[in-house]
């Protein structure tokens, strides 16, 4: 599944933290936003920018950290062989 234009989401340590109960803590989660949008799936990111400590409460779980992204990359190396 791919989404496009992505200029907000949550950063958490793995795939499933937020498809499951309990949610993750709030130490945890990241809001990461960004000014230009971009193209996103399942697979793991590397997020360069400023975090910020800010609480916020959405009524499901505490997010308690913020991030301006400056560049979201893919996580996703392909394997190295000897």
């Amino acid at each position: 599944m791919q989404f496009r234009d992505v200029t907000e989401f949550l950063l958490t340590p793995a795939l499933v933290a937020c498809r499951h109960p309990p949610a993750p803590m709030a130490n945890q989660i990241s809001r990461v936003i960004s000014d230009v949008g971009v193209d996103m799936s399942f697979d793991p990111v590397i997020v360069t920018g400023v975090v910020e400590a800010a609480l916020t409460l959405d009524g499901l779980t505490g997010i308690r950290y913020r991030m301006r992204a400056t560049q979201v990359t893919s996580g996703v190396h392909p394997d190295v062989t000897e």
